[in-house]
């Protein structure tokens, strides 16, 4: 992807994503709202309208959440009853240089945490695929 074509999204203000994040190649794991893939699936706080401004991190609500370890999500998934509310699978996939940058933005339930901020014009839905969450549930 050349030059050109790495530019953030309009609402991105000056500054944003942070001067530390970086592109990478990382396998990822998401929470997905439907028993599909869809780019609704990849939108960010801002995008959906949703205030979660965090002073320690004020860049995550451009950005996406995404976890390296599939039983770190799970278990953080399945132990809130709000987030099994509004997401009932969980998706693997891949992080392309291309795609965007990312961060580590780890916490206390989620050590493998990263943020993903999306150059403008990706849609990443062909690159992710539905590999656990309700199903999972249903066999334990």
């Amino acid at each position: 992807m050349d030059d050109e074509k790495k530019k953030y999204p309009d609402i991105f203000p000056d500054g944003y994503p942070p001067e530390d994040s970086e592109p990478m190649e990382l396998e990822v794991y998401r929470m997905i709202k439907g028993d599909i893939v869809t780019s609704d699936d990849f939108k960010s706080f801002i995008e959906l309208g949703i205030d979660k401004e965090d002073p320690k991190n004020p860049f995550i609500q451009y950005g996406l959440s995404v976890n390296r370890s599939y039983e770190e999500m799970y278990y953080y998934w399945r132990g809130s009853p709000a987030l099994k509310k509004k997401f009932k699978n969980i998706a693997k996939g891949k992080i392309y240089k291309e795609s965007g940058v990312v961060k580590p933005t780890p916490s206390k339930k989620q050590s493998n945490h990263f943020t993903w901020w999306l150059y403008k014009g990706v849609n990443p839905v062909k690159d992710f695929e539905i590999v656990g969450g309700e199903v999972d549930d249903e066999k334990s």
